[in-house]
């Protein structure tokens, strides 16, 4: 028996506190290996000076470690921040608070509004195809007027738009194989889903 496809509207909700403690973690880990690099850098750099050739290069090897696990870490701790950016839940979390208010900004909200409105003038004929990123014409025509209200709406600095709903639109836009818009294995119930939140949480 395969698993269903989850869609962008099944995400399940993380816990909070267990969130926060992975990000402290990671955090954490990602100073430590950046500390590390740079200590061994320094070290390479001093038994270079003193003539010792012999620890240099596993010196910058250790170097090379610990900017990998600091990269490495780093890179989950951003990803996990995405995520919980899209769950209201965590927002007492203040890393999450404050990546929310960067996700949400001017040029990202802008942005996906063009993205979202491209997509449906394309449906419409409005505009070329293109090779890559078209959505399915049926759905997005439609429900081309909640969608193009949405845009408009998103685009507008003097309405309010939570970051979670920001979240969930760029899901929506780039996540195909999840996303009503793009795969038929979603059922177009979830696309009414998505706009229903999304107009929901809009406001002046």
């Amino acid at each position: 028996m395969t698993n269903p496809i989850l869609s962008v509207v099944d995400d399940l909700a993380v816990d909070p506190h267990a969130a926060a403690s992975v990000l402290h973690r990671l955090s954490r880990r990602a100073n430590e290996g950046f500390l590390l690099g740079v200590g061994c850098i320094f070290s390479a750099l001093v038994f270079w000076l003193i003539g010792n050739d012999q620890v240099v290069l596993p010196a910058l090897g250790g170097a090379v470690g610990g900017g990998f696990v600091g990269l490495s870490a780093r890179g989950q701790h951003g990803a996990l921040l995405v995520r919980l950016v899209g769950q209201r839940s965590a927002y007492s979390i203040p890393a999450v608070a404050k990546a929310a208010r960067r996700f949400a900004g001017r040029e990202q909200r802008q942005q996906l509004a063009r993205e979202l409105a491209r997509l449906v003038y394309v449906a419409q004929g409005l505009e070329p195809e293109r090779a890559y990123g078209e959505g399915l014409g049926d759905r997005l025509e439609a429900h081309a007027d909640d969608l193009l209200g949405l845009a408009y709406l998103l685009a507008r600095t003097d309405v309010k738009v939570h970051p979670a709903s920001v979240a969930l639109l760029d899901r929506l836009l780039h996540l195909p194989g999840r996303s009503p818009l793009f795969s038929r294995h979603i059922p177009e119930q979830h696309l009414s889903i998505a706009i229903l939140r999304l107009r929901s949480s809009i406001g002046s």
